[in-house]
Parts: C-alpha cells; structure tokens; sequence
C-alpha cells in the first residue's frame, strides 16, 4: 500500500472518527476508499460554502432564500456566525450518520452518499 494512503487513511481516521476497517486495516481500496473520497468532497464542499458565506457577509440577507437560514440570520441581527456554525453542525452531523450507516452495512450507506456527492 502506498504511503500516501496510509497517512491519508489514519489521517481520516482520527479527524473524522472513522472506524479501523475504514482507516489502515487491510482492505483499503474499494467501497472504503470511494466512501472516505466521497464523505471528505461534502465535508470540503460545506466548508468552502461557509467561509464564501463569511466574506460575503454584507449580502448574505438579501441573497439567502432558505427560510430556516434566513431566520437564523434575522434573528443573530444579521450577523452570519449562527448561520454558519449552524450549517458547519449540520454537516457534522451528517457525516456521523453516514459512517453509523457505512458500519451497519456499507452497501446500503455508499449509494446514499455518492448521491450527495454528486
């Protein structure tokens, strides 16, 4: 196994909480490794949304169109920190619920998130 995914895999696993049949052990490629790909693309894609949310704060209220969000930020006074930390939450929230259903039965869990990936 090459060492960049070795590191990349313990990396994982210690960032995200994944179990070792996700991180190092012995079978690393294949539904693990599209499952890690896919997990880590809507995690980065939450993030790069937030921080364009925090640069674009001066526009943000007109421009939101989600009403639970644009009720988050009308009731912070409009500032976007409730907004953001609500979706960073969110998003947290959601990769634990895919690995719980990545462990219960990875057949079941990769369909849903390559879904989101895409």
């Amino acid at each position: 196994m090459p060492v960049y995914q070795t590191m990349l895999s313990r990396f994982a696993h210690r960032m995200f909480g994944w179990p070792d049949s996700l991180a190092g052990g012995r079978r690393f490629g294949g539904p693990a490794l599209l499952f890690q790909y896919c997990c880590g693309f809507v995690a980065l894609v939450s993030i790069h949304d937030a921080a364009l949310i925090v640069f674009n704060h001066q526009t943000i209220n007109e421009m939101e169109r989600n009403p639970i969000g644009s009720w988050l930020l009308k009731i912070h006074g409009g500032e976007v920190w409730l907004f953001v930390f609500a979706k960073l939450a969110g998003t947290a929230l959601v990769c634990a619920i895919l690995t719980t259903a990545y462990q219960n039965g990875k057949w079941h869990a990769l369909p849903i998130v390559s879904a989101l990936a895409v």
